[in-house]
């Protein structure tokens, strides 16, 4: 948030848009990004947006799990490319 003649403004960006420049961001620094969220319908979303678009790429996604009386279960996925056979 910035401010503007002592007034705070917001930028609001959308979900595909923060997608975009993660993406971006990670592509052009050659770094890889962390994402935490709370709610499982962003983190699907994120999953599909972030998925590997080049032959190189991966997506390491990660999901917490816990049920009541049980420790905390890590449960991987990991993603790679895979052509498009309507593009092929």
């Amino acid at each position: 948030m910035s401010t503007r003649n002592n007034r705070a403004v917001s930028t609001a960006v959308h979900i595909a848009q923060f997608a975009a420049l993660l993406r971006t961001i990670s592509r052009s620094h050659g770094t890889k990004v962390v994402i935490a969220v709370h709610e499982r319908t962003l983190f699907d979303y994120l999953k599909l947006e972030l998925s590997p678009a080049f032959e190189k790429d991966r997506l390491l996604a990660l999901e917490l799990r816990r049920t009541a009386g049980e420790s905390t279960r890590i449960v991987p996925d990991l993603v790679t490319y895979l052509v498009d056979a309507v593009a092929a």
